[in-house]
């Protein structure tokens, strides 16, 4: 990982959230299944850089890459759950400012939860 390329702190807790969503798991259950402490999950949200052993113990629990949460010119998703591959597309989108990508987001994720939740 570059040390000077600034970390998506956001990006990759929505990424994760995209994750937590498809398993339809709660941020609790997230913080049991990943030795991960529910307030270092709640500083993770408001914009908090992880450590190395977090960013790696939650990168291992979603199958997540942590290179695409580093600013790039050449970024590539590897990401399996869907709702996570769709949120680091829009992400990746340079025609969006972060409040088109928030909004973008909060709506592809509402819906997929309400249409999961009808296909369950």
């Amino acid at each position: 990982m570059d040390e000077s390329a600034p970390f998506d702190a956001r990006g990759f807790m929505s990424a994760l959230d995209g994750v937590r969503v498809a398993r339809a798991l709660s941020w609790r259950a997230v913080a049991r299944e990943t030795n991960i402490s529910p307030s270092t999950l709640t500083r993770l949200s408001q914009g908090r850089t992880p450590d190395v052993n977090v960013l790696a113990a939650l990168c291992n629990w979603g199958d997540l890459t942590a290179n695409d949460f580093f600013t790039s010119s050449e970024r590539t998703h590897t990401v399996d759950e869907p709702l996570a591959q769709a949120l680091a597309l829009f992400r990746a989108d340079a025609s969006l400012d972060q409040d088109a990508t928030q909004m973008l987001e909060q709506l592809v994720t509402s819906t997929y939860e309400t249409l999961r939740r009808r296909s369950a």
